[in-house]
């Protein structure tokens, strides 16, 4: 195969990695989203922030691998790694790593209860003997 050939396959093989990526990186506000509810608002503001973000993040993937040349390839092999990893294993790990994360937070905000607790009961007992003084 010919130099030239082999530079765009490279390239092919990159944009299926950067489109991975930015299924990944929708994917990690996706998870945030299930967590923290937010209102319409602010979820306009992080898609537009997340577009601008993915938008220069491409640019600069295109730019570094093919002198910024906009080759349908390149824009064909982002969009089967964004269909590929969306039809494979976004959904599972989504739901997965939301539901660790929604234990692992309860558990923690369960921990901080319980020393708020204890923390206030010594405060209320050294309170109460120091009145008796």
């Amino acid at each position: 195969m010919s130099n030239d050939i082999l530079l765009e396959l490279y390239v092919f093989c990159e944009a299926l990695i950067h489109g991975v990526a930015l299924a990944v990186m929708y994917d990690v506000v996706r998870i945030f989203r299930r967590i923290l509810k937010r209102n319409a608002v602010l979820v306009a503001i992080e898609d537009v922030i997340i577009s601008l973000i993915a938008t220069f993040v491409t640019f600069n993937m295109i730019y570094r691998e093919n002198q910024g040349s906009l080759r349908a390839y390149i824009f064909t092999g982002m969009f089967m790694g964004i269909v590929v990893y969306h039809l494979s294993v976004s959904r599972f790990l989504v739901n997965i790593t939301s539901k660790c994360l929604l234990i692992l937070l309860q558990k923690i905000i369960k921990l901080f209860k319980i020393s708020e607790r204890k923390i206030i009961s010594k405060v209320m007992i050294n309170s109460e003997k120091e009145d008796c003084k």
